[in-house]
């Protein structure tokens, strides 16, 4: 089973695809929705992989994703991080990529909760995911093309 702390702005998205997941082999231990209480449980539960909400455009985090990044690295530099956003934007894309985490998709994605899947498992095998308009890339896809 592979191990998931979600910190999320609200836990609707996540609570919704957790049976899907979990069918899958992926487990979301815990849900998180304030950003110090994450690193208390990241510290705790040390999982396998960290999926976080992007802050995109809008203030709904007190602590923007590269802090929010830095926190989780300093306390662990191997952390896995995936950052998902509501719509695509190829803009957190290349904001994510420069911050060296592992994998970046969109909610609106099509077959989300399949891409989604794809992404965690391309992560934890230690490969890159992110997604490109309505597609995901694995780091696998873009060395061969």
């Amino acid at each position: 089973m592979i191990n998931i702390l979600a910190v999320v702005k609200t836990g609707v998205f996540i609570d919704n695809i957790a049976p899907f997941l979990q069918t899958n082999g992926i487990e979301i231990n815990k849900t998180c929705h304030y950003t110090p209480g994450a690193l208390e449980l990241y510290k705790n539960l040390r999982p396998d992989i960290v999926i976080m909400d992007s802050d995109a455009k809008n203030d709904v985090y007190s602590i923007p994703d590269a802090t929010r990044i830095r926190m989780l690295t300093d306390q662990n530099p191997s952390v896995k991080i995936i950052v998902m956003s509501n719509l695509y934007d190829p803009g957190t894309a290349s904001r994510m990529h420069n911050l060296n985490i592992q994998g970046y998709f969109y909610r609106s994605i099509n077959n989300v909760t399949e891409e989604m899947v794809h992404c965690i498992k391309t992560v934890f095998r230690g490969e890159t995911c992110f997604a490109e308009e309505n597609q995901l890339r694995s780091s696998e896809w873009r060395d061969a093309g």
